[in-house]
């Protein structure tokens, strides 16, 4: 006979004699099964003897010698430990369909809301055969580097991220491409001179109350590295002017 051919109170009344410590073999010649099917059947429902892990004597009781009720705690100590992962790993499954749905829904609402400008056409920079007269200047504008402030990754979606050490990769891009353009105009300029600007809000301070949790080092922290790595930044461009 097969199992799926017994009734559910036959198939109840097997898991609760099994719960109560009955052994397979007992059970299976009841119901003229085969004992390993009835077993593998037990281990997919997840049903083992019902002990307290604590007791031995509660195993003893069940009709198992002392060997058999060690083997049958270890394996429902096993088990409920397996089962406690395979409760975990759907939990972490469902969050991350729950934030991979977030981040979808963000940019379905940005591509159906927001109207995508023309592409800007390229336009090469203007460069005249020989030097101009004269020297000249050029001016460099720094502002909004929130130094300190971050932007949690997770928190966003993954869709924007920042903190302290993108914005000493952001410094060191910005000294390389400042660089890089001045060289440029340096070609029909005679460009001795650079003036930087330094605006507002160099730090991320503490102009919005979140900020206390969100800062990753507190205000006199952000002030030090920031005059630190911009000075460094300074330095390195000082070089290249009189």
């Amino acid at each position: 006979m097969r199992i799926d051919e017994l009734g559910d109170d036959v198939r109840e009344g097997l898991i609760a004699k099994r719960k109560a410590g009955e052994r397979i073999r007992r059970l299976a010649e009841g119901q003229g099964l085969n004992e390993d099917t009835l077993g593998a059947w037990f281990r997919r429902k997840g049903v083992g003897v019902e002990v307290d892990v604590s007791s031995a004597a509660a195993v003893s009781d069940a009709g198992l010698t002392d060997e058999m009720a060690e083997l049958q705690v270890r394996h429902d100590k096993q088990l409920q430990g397996i089962q406690a992962k395979a409760r975990r790993f759907q939990s972490l499954y469902q969050a991350s369909i729950k934030a991979s749905s977030f981040q979808e829904e963000v940019i379905r609402n940005l591509v159906n809301s927001v109207d995508a400008l023309d592409v800007l056409p390229m336009k090469d920079i203007p460069l005249t055969a020989g030097k101009a007269h004269g020297e000249h200047s050029s001016i460099a504008h720094v502002s909004d580097i929130h130094n300190g402030e971050k932007v949690d990754f997770e928190a966003m979606g993954g869709i924007s991220e920042y903190n302290m050490d993108i914005f000493r990769h952001r410094v060191g891009y910005w000294v390389k491409t400042l660089l890089r353009l001045i060289d440029l105009r340096r070609q029909s300029l005679d460009i001795r001179t650079l003036h930087i600007f330094a605006d507002g809000d160099w730090i991320s301070g503490l102009i919005h109350d979140e900020l206390l949790k969100t800062n990753q080092v507190n205000v006199l922290d952000q002030t030090v590295t920031t005059a630190y790595i911009m000075a460094w930044a300074i330095a390195q461009i000082s070089r290249h002017f009189e």
